[in-house]
């Protein structure tokens, strides 16, 4: 795994955190929920290749 991944999903992890904390500040929890959400949506799609490729080699381990 590269560590640019790594960074980036800390990069925003950080911003998502504090969005949600200024928008939850300014009584918009609904708002701050959805930032959440997409924050994870964003790192599950980046993350999603790197799970296929894992159970692809999995897969062709399993074929020995």
């Amino acid at each position: 795994m590269e560590i640019s991944i790594l960074l980036k999903i800390t990069a925003l992890g950080m911003v998502v955190t504090l969005l949600t904390k200024v928008l939850k500040a300014s009584g918009r929890e609904d708002h701050a929920f959805l930032v959440g959400l997409c924050g994870l949506m964003i790192v599950i799609l980046w993350v999603l290749p790197y799970l296929v490729d894992f159970f692809a080699t999995v897969e062709a381990l399993m074929e020995l």
